[in-house]
C-alpha cells in the first residue's frame, strides 16, 4: 500500500508552465477584479525591487493528474495561475526574437496524448464557457481583441470574459508604467520566470479535492459554496462531474445577481431542513453563522448524496425566491406580499416557511397569516429585529418536527398548540406596549408601511360592505390624503394651533386613502370643504366613512351594525384625529388577527 498522499514540488514560473494544465468546467470560472490583480503584480514587483536575486513565494497549486491527456486538473489556484498565464502572454507580446520564441512555447507547445498523437495546444486551458476562447485571442491577434470580443459578444461581456478583459488591460498598463525601458522589462520577465516560486501538489483526483477542502477549511479565499460545492464532488465519480455541474449552477443562477443572498440561503436551508442536527451548545441560539456553513456541512450524512442534496437545495432555492417575491408554489400571495411590504428587506421569516413547506397546503397557508400578523404586532412598535431570526430559527424546528407526524389529526393538534404558544401567547404580551405606540403613530419617512396598514384596512372596510373578498391590489394606485393638510393655508395652521399642527398633520388618524385626481383637486383645502367630496366621489367606503355613511339596509346584521357603529365627523380637530386613531387600533385587533387552526 503506498503511504505517500501526494506529491509536492517547489516551482517557478517557468518550471509551473512547461507542464500542461486543464481547468475543468466544474470549476470556479474567473473572477479576480481589479484588487486581485494588482495585489499580486504588486507581491511580485516589490519582491523585484527589493532585491532581484531573492525567491519569492506566492503560493499553492493542487493540481490532480488526468491520464487521457497527459495533463494536470487545477483543483486550487486556478485564479492565480491564469492571471500568470495572461501575464506570461503579455510578455511575450512586449519581447522580440528568440526572447519571444522562448516565451511563446511556455503559451502553447506540442505534446504527446494519450493515444500517442503529437499536437499543439495551449499549456493552460480552461474548461468553462467562453474562457478558452479569450486566451486564445489575445494570444493570435492582441491587437484586435476588444473588436474581436464585441464581435463575438456583443455590448454585453460574459462576467467571465469581462473580468478576462479587465485583468489583461491592468497587466498591460502596469507594465507600461512600472518597465518604461527594454532592460527594465527583461530584468523583470527574468525575475518572474525564475525567482517566483509556487508550491504544488500532486495526486490523484480525489484525494486533491480533499487537500483543497483542508487547506480552504477556514475559507481563505473562498466563500463556503465553494467549499460546499467541492465537498459534493469528493462524493461522486468523475463521470458524474458535469451532471453535478450542471445541477449546482441551476441552483445558483437563481442568485447570480446577489452573493449575499446565496449565502443567506444556504443559512437558512441549513436551519430550515436540518434543525435536528443543530447543537445550540455550539451554534448560539441554534442560529448558523456564514462562517459555520461549511464546518455544519461536512458532518452532514446527506451530502453524501450529492445529486439528492442538490435536487432538495435547487427546490429550497426556487421556494425561497418565490417567498421574496411574495409567490407560494409560483402564484401570487396576499400574505406573501404583505409580510414583505411590512418586513422592509427583512427576510428571516423564510427560515420557519422552508421548515414549514413540506406541511398540508391548508396548514401552510394558515401559517403565512398567522407570520404576517405576528410581524405586524412586533415589527411595528420597533421591537428588536436582531431577535426574529433566534424566534424563526425556532419555529423552523418545530415545524420540521411537525411535518414528520404522519396522523393528521395529531398533526393539527400539535400545529395548534405551537401556534399558541409560539405565536398568540407572546403577541398578547406585548399587546399593551403596541397599544401606547399605535396611539402615537405617525407616517414618518416610512411611507410603505403607513400605505401598507390604512390599505389593509380599508380592504377590510371594503370587503365587509361589499359582502365578499377585494383583491389585494383594490387599492394599489390611491394616493395617502392627509385630511388635516400637508401643507395648510395660514388660516388653517393658526385655527388648528400652530404648535401640535406638524406632529398632527403626520399622525396615522389623519391620513386616508384617496383616488389620486381627487387628492389633487381637494389641495389643501379646509375639512369643511373636504368631507362632503369624501362621501360623494371616492370609492373607499373606509374613506367615505370620515363623512359618514348611509347604512339603509341590512342594519340589524353584523354588518349592518358594524358601519353604524363607525364614527364619522362634522369638523376635523385635534380630539378628531385621536378619535379616529384609537378606531384604526381597534379595528387592527379585527384586520390583523392570530388564529388556531
Amino acid at each position: 500500500m503506498n503511504s505517500q498522499l501526494f506529491d509536492k514540488d517547489q516551482l517557478n514560473i517557468e518550471e509551473i508552465f512547461n507542464k500542461f494544465y486543464e481547468v475543468p468546467d466544474y470549476q470556479r470560472e474567473y473572477v479576480w477584479r481589479t484588487a486581485n490583480v494588482q495585489a499580486l503584480l504588486n507581491d511580485i514587483y516589490s519582491a523585484f525591487k527589493e532585491d532581484p536575486q531573492n525567491a519569492y513565494f506566492i503560493g499553492t497549486t493542487v493540481v490532480a493528474n488526468n491520464p487521457y491527456n497527459a495533463s494536470l486538473e487545477v483543483i486550487d489556484g486556478q485564479q492565480r495561475l491564469t492571471t500568470l498565464f495572461i501575464l506570461l502572454s503579455i510578455f511575450t507580446q512586449k519581447v522580440t526574437d528568440d526572447y519571444q520564441k522562448f516565451l511563446s512555447d511556455l503559451i502553447k507547445n506540442k505534446s504527446w496524448d494519450s493515444s500517442g498523437k503529437l499536437s499543439s495546444r495551449y499549456h493552460l486551458n480552461l474548461n468553462y464557457a467562453n474562457a478558452q476562447e479569450f486566451l486564445e485571442i489575445i494570444n493570435a491577434q492582441p491587437d484586435h481583441l476588444l473588436k474581436q470580443l464585441r464581435t463575438d459578444y456583443g455590448n454585453r461581456l460574459p462576467d467571465t470574459i469581462k473580468n478576462l478583459y479587465n485583468a489583461y488591460q491592468q497587466i498591460n498598463d502596469f507594465l507600461d508604467e512600472h518597465c518604461t525601458t527594454p532592460e527594465e522589462l527583461f530584468a523583470f520577465i527574468t525575475y518572474t520566470l525564475h525567482q517566483v516560486f509556487v508550491l504544488q501538489i500532486s495526486t490523484d483526483i480525489n484525494r486533491a479535492l480533499q487537500i483543497f477542502e483542508t487547506i480552504n477549511e477556514r475559507g481563505v479565499g473562498l466563500n463556503p459554496l465553494d467549499l460546499i460545492k467541492n465537498r459534493l464532488f469528493c462524493h461522486i465519480d468523475k463521470k458524474d462531474f458535469k451532471i453535478l455541474k450542471d445541477k449546482w449552477q441551476e441552483v445558483f443562477k437563481l442568485f447570480r445577481k446577489n452573493e449575499t443572498h446565496t449565502l443567506r440561503f444556504i443559512r437558512y436551508f441549513l436551519m430550515a431542513n436540518f434543525p435536528d442536527k443543530i447543537d445550540s451548545s455550539i451554534y448560539k441560539n441554534g442560529i448558523l453563522r456564514t462562517d459555520d456553513i461549511f464546518n455544519f456541512t461536512s458532518k452532514l450524512d446527506n451530502i453524501n448524496d450529492p445529486h439528492n442534496f442538490l435536487d432538495n437545495l435547487y427546490k429550497a432555492a426556487s421556494d425561497y425566491n418565490g417567498f421574496l417575491e411574495g409567490k407560494l408554489n409560483g402564484e401570487d400571495n396576499d400574505q406573501l406580499q404583505n409580510i414583505n411590504t411590512l418586513n422592509g428587506g427583512l427576510s428571516t421569516y423564510i427560515i420557519a416557511l422552508l421548515a414549514a413547506k413540506n406541511l398540508p397546503q391548508p396548514i401552510l397557508k394558515h401559517f403565512i397569516k398567522q407570520v404576517e400578523s405576528f410581524m405586524f404586532f412586533y415589527i411595528l412598535p420597533g421591537n428588536n429585529t436582531n431577535a426574529l431570526e433566534r424566534e424563526c430559527a425556532g419555529w423552523a424546528k418545530q415545524l420540521y418536527i411537525l411535518s414528520k407526524i404522519p396522523n393528521e389529526a395529531e398533526q393539527i393538534s400539535s400545529y395548534n398548540e405551537f401556534i399558541t404558544k409560539a405565536l398568540i401567547s407572546p403577541t398578547q404580551q406585548r399587546m399593551d406596549n403596541f397599544d401606547d405606540y399605535f396611539k402615537r403613530l405617525q407616517m414618518g419617512k416610512n411611507r410603505t408601511r403607513t400605505r401598507y396598514i390604512l390599505n389593509k384596512i380599508s380592504l377590510y372596510v371594503q370587503e365587509k360592505w361589499n359582502g365578499h373578498s377585494c383583491p389585494n391590489q383594490l387599492f394599489k394606485d390611491l394616493d395617502i390624503e392627509h385630511i388635516l393638510p400637508d401643507h395648510p393655508k395660514g388660516a388653517l395652521r393658526k385655527e388648528f394651533g400652530e404648535e401640535i399642527y406638524e406632529e398632527y398633520k403626520n399622525r396615522l388618524g389623519n391620513l386616508t386613502l384617496l383616488e389620486k385626481p381627487l387628492n389633487i383637486s381637494l389641495g389643501n383645502d379646509f375639512f369643511e370643504n373636504k368631507k362632503q367630496r369624501y362621501a360623494t366621489e371616492t370609492n373607499c367606503v373606509f374613506t367615505k366613512s370620515i363623512a359618514g355613511l348611509s347604512v339603509t339596509t341590512g342594519a340589524t346584521s353584523q354588518h349592518g351594525q358594524f358601519f353604524q357603529n363607525l364614527p364619522h365627523w362634522n369638523t376635523w380637530t385635534k380630539q378628531s384625529i385621536e378619535q379616529r386613531q384609537e378606531l384604526l387600533l381597534k379595528l387592527t385587533k379585527e384586520v390583523w388577527t392570530l388564529t388556531t387552526y
